[in-house]
């Protein structure tokens, strides 16, 4: 049995809130070395129990020449938000909806190195007031849809796929928002070694309308290295290279060249963990130079207790703009993040930032885990503007209002009913400073409730 997270988003005005739903999927032969986030397609079976529940039986089919696996998962959440204000930047300042979600996706595996994967996403929404993005609702698509060839070491896979990076800070499947991210692709793995060319699929509203955003490409190599001198010690190192025909900051609008280089620390022990990332970012956005940067810093100690305390301090630096009229452009570009490059709460994005976030999670059961936080978050430089999801500047932010941008107080209870069900809750109060009260917004609360169910 394996455990699945899930995570669901609501665009609140004054904080983008998220909370993470738990799903199950019951696994009879999974591989010694599954990761806990790794989906359901991307296993291989080679049998099933005879007499496993019928949706577990269709993990494994045999056929001549091969066999088929069908997986599914059908994600309802409720979400409900108020915001304290008369001049939002965000409307409405009151809304509850519910968005739902719903995959199915099957595997042929062929008797040799050989797989081909299809998957087919239904998205939408009910009930919602205010705008609803391509994020929230995008009808029925191919989420998606590629070839693969493996032999010994290598790995070469052609088509629109999930591409999941390391921790996920810069390179995500954006699980998220109600559509998650995929990519046109053509991906080779050699050992620790992922090299890729792709572009984002740009998502449309109504059904069958997604397809490749030709206005950007990013490419990269990502290298995982393990048995390093000190014991438990990882390290991932990696470059991307980013075009965007259009890109928007607080200087303005232009093309971007973007070269991320950066490297990502991290070890875990029965009681202590941590996760390091930093880098820097090169290249030109225009006539300007970019020279950018940032870090990630994630600390934790699980006490040996009953219920398992673990105590947690999160503190992220990314660069924002010293001078918006020199040559140089110093705004950090997350590029494709988890939404949120830093946590999977704020709304503001992760340009010009800086975050300090200590948090307290318990087990009272060991089906239930309770999470309880707070996140107080800066500008880096008052030059710069304060940039939404996930580096939008705010308008007449730049250069006004002060470096504090707000501090958000919550609590996030997650339940495993079964192997299959997950069920999880919010409750958030995010308090403003004048950062975005100077533009209008306001304190806001934020409650929601999810159910997930995936074979």
């Amino acid at each position: 049995m394996e455990q699945m997270v899930s995570l669901s988003i609501i665009s609140g005005p004054a904080f983008l809130l998220v909370a993470p739903s738990i799903a199950l999927s019951a696994q009879p032969n999974p591989p010694p070395t599954l990761s806990a986030t790794e989906p359901v397609w991307a296993r291989k079976y080679d049998t099933v129990e005879s007499d496993a529940p019928i949706l577990e039986r269709l993990n494994y089919i045999q056929v001549d020449g091969g066999s088929l696996s069908l997986s599914g998962e059908v994600r309802l959440r409720y979400e409900t938000f108020d915001e304290e204000t008369i001049n939002s930047i965000s409307a409405p300042a009151k809304d509850d909806y519910m968005l739902y979600r719903a995959l199915l996706g099957v595997v042929w595996q062929s008797e040799g190195k050989v797989r081909l994967f299809g998957q087919i996403g239904l998205h939408g929404v009910a009930g919602k007031s205010g705008p609803v993005l391509s994020i929230d609702k995008s009808g029925a698509d191919v989420q998606q849809a590629f070839a693969e060839f493996s032999k010994n070491d290598l790995m070469v896979r052609v088509g629109r796929q999930e591409l999941p990076l390391g921790a996920q800070r810069l390179v995500s499947v954006r699980e998220v928002p109600n559509v998650r991210l995929s990519f046109d692709a053509v991906r080779v793995d050699y050992k620790n070694i992922t090299a890729f060319i792709s572009r984002p699929v740009r998502l449309g509203t109504g059904s069958w309308d997604d397809a490749s955003n030709l206005d950007q490409s990013f490419s990269g190599l990502y290298a995982r290295t393990k048995n390093l001198p000190f014991k438990g010690l990882k390290a991932d190192i990696y470059v991307f290279r980013l075009t965007r025909r259009t890109a928007t900051y607080a200087v303005g609008i232009d093309k971007e060249e973007r070269y991320t280089l950066g490297m990502r620390i991290f070890d875990k022990s029965p009681a202590f963990d941590y996760d390091i990332e930093t880098g820097i970012q090169r290249g030109t956005y225009g006539a300007r130079d970019i020279k950018a940067a940032y870090l990630a810093a994630d600390f934790g100690y699980t006490f040996d207790r009953p219920i398992q305390p673990r105590a947690g301090i999160i503190f992220d630096v990314t660069t924002g703009d010293r001078d918006l009229s020199d040559r140089e452009l110093n705004t950090f570009n997350p590029l494709y993040p988890r939404i949120s490059f830093f946590t999977e709460i704020s709304r503001v994005g992760a340009a010009n930032m800086v975050r300090l976030a200590p948090s307290l999670a318990v087990k009272p059961l060991a089906s239930l885990k309770v999470q309880f936080g707070a996140d107080v978050i800066w500008r880096y430089r008052v030059e710069d503007a304060v940039y939404r999801q996930p580096a939008i500047p705010v308008p007449n932010t730049a250069g006004h209002h002060g470096k504090y941008i707000g501090t958000q107080l919550w609590i996030t209870p997650s339940w495993q009913l079964n192997r299959h069900f997950g069920i999880s809750g919010i409750l958030a109060h995010g308090s403003v400073g004048k950062a975005l009260k100077g533009v209008g917004s306001g304190d806001s609360n934020y409650g929601a409730f999810a159910l997930t169910y995936r074979f």
